[in-house]
């Protein structure tokens, strides 16, 4: 009977360590850059994210935009998303994954309104790679 016991705790022993989540990979901060006239660029080192909006980006309507990236190896990106976001502000989730396209990655999105009259934002670019996440702030104002 105690033999059937200690198989099934090493069972669920196994299985929690099965179910164990990986380690995040190291983050790197990329500085924090302005867009002007729709285009915005930052880098460290020898890594160059780029982010331009197709249209002005105005609340409640979708606009299109495209990251290109240099200085990342051919295959070396896993998924690229953008989250929308503003500084002390909860406004909602506004996570978007890219697509890739030849220009770079691709994605459309749709702001809500801040009821507070701001219009202050910041598109986060992250940026997945196997061993490293990158992550490009960009400031932009929207119109209203």
């Amino acid at each position: 009977m105690s033999c059937r016991y200690n198989g099934v705790w090493l069972g669920l022993v196994l299985l929690l360590a099965a179910c164990r989540e990986a380690p995040h990979p190291e983050t790197v901060h990329l500085p924090e850059s302005h867009c002007e006239s729709g285009v915005c660029s930052t880098q460290t080192d020898e890594r160059r994210v780029t982010l331009r909006f197709l249209a002005q980006p105005n609340p409640l309507q979708p606009f299109a935009f495209v990251v290109s990236l240099q200085g990342f190896a051919e295959g070396d990106v896993k998924a690229i998303q953008v989250a929308f976001r503003m500084q002390g502000m909860d406004m909602g989730r506004n996570l978007y994954r890219l697509q890739p396209v030849a220009e770079g990655y691709t994605g459309r999105a749709v702001l809500p309104i801040c009821t507070s009259g701001r219009s202050d934002w910041i598109a986060e670019v992250r940026i997945e790679t196997p061993d490293k996440r990158y992550v490009a702030p960009f400031g932009f104002e929207v119109k209203r």
